[in-house]
């Protein structure tokens, strides 16, 4: 009866890995996207602390290009995942010293104009260049194709 009992549990075991693996095969497009805004949004959710943290390094802030025709000092990163588009953007309000800064973002088929700050900083020059481009790397990381502007 052990013998039994114990390949009865091996299989039982065999067939729930093979149901899980046949759901995780039939995940469509649409889940795939709903599943990646998810995750998106999870990690929108700005932390508490606003920062005085490390800068980011030369080479890492030479990689964001600075763009924009009305405000030379705006970093602009665009996302696009199926139909569904995300604006990631740094703004500084004192373009001298690129301090205080805030990372903007937007949603721009779901909720167009709607602007949701993510990070901001009064001091720490470089904090929200580190946090967009951070940021850009978990969306692609979740399937988003982005581009700085």
């Amino acid at each position: 009866m052990t013998i039994n009992n114990s390949l009865m549990s091996g299989i039982s075991f065999l067939l729930l890995i093979a149901a899980v693996a046949a759901t995780a095969q039939t995940n469509t497009g649409e889940q795939a996207v709903e599943q990646a805004t998810q995750l998106e949004s999870e990690a929108a959710t700005p932390t508490a602390a606003e920062a005085d943290a490390t800068p980011v390094t030369q080479e890492e802030s030479a990689a964001a290009e600075v763009t924009g025709d009305t405000d030379p000092r705006t970093i602009s990163y665009t996302c696009v995942l199926q139909d569904l588009q995300r604006r990631v953007e740094v703004d500084y309000l004192d373009p001298v010293t690129n301090t205080p800064c805030e990372v903007s973002y937007y949603k721009d088929v779901e909720t167009p104009g709607v602007k949701q700050t993510l990070w901001s900083a009064s001091s720490a020059e470089g904090y929200c260049e580190q946090q967009a481009a951070t940021f850009v790397e978990k969306l692609q990381g979740w399937g988003w194709s982005c581009n700085s502007q």
